[in-house]
């Protein structure tokens, strides 16, 4: 799996992007996405298709993406790119 952080860009705001991930990795991101929103850093799935997958942070406050980073780094054991 393939995991990167992505800044700024047009429209959307800063987002992670999955991608070459297993079906069970899928599932986890899937359900990453709904802890991390509860509980580090609003969030939402913006694209879902083909093996890849984006998620967009809802919030400037970069502590709370970072550490939304590092649980997905924690919990993958993949590091961010």
């Amino acid at each position: 799996m393939i995991i990167t952080f992505n800044d700024k860009q047009n429209d959307k705001n800063i987002s992670l992007q999955f991608s070459d991930m297993t079906v069970t990795e899928y599932r986890r991101i899937r359900w990453n996405v709904f802890c991390i929103n509860k509980y580090i850093a609003p969030c939402f799935i913006q694209s879902d298709c083909n093996g890849f997958v984006m998620i967009e942070f809802w919030t400037n406050n970069l502590d709370s993406i970072i550490k939304a980073v590092e649980y997905v780094e924690s919990g993958f054991g993949v590091k961010v790119i």
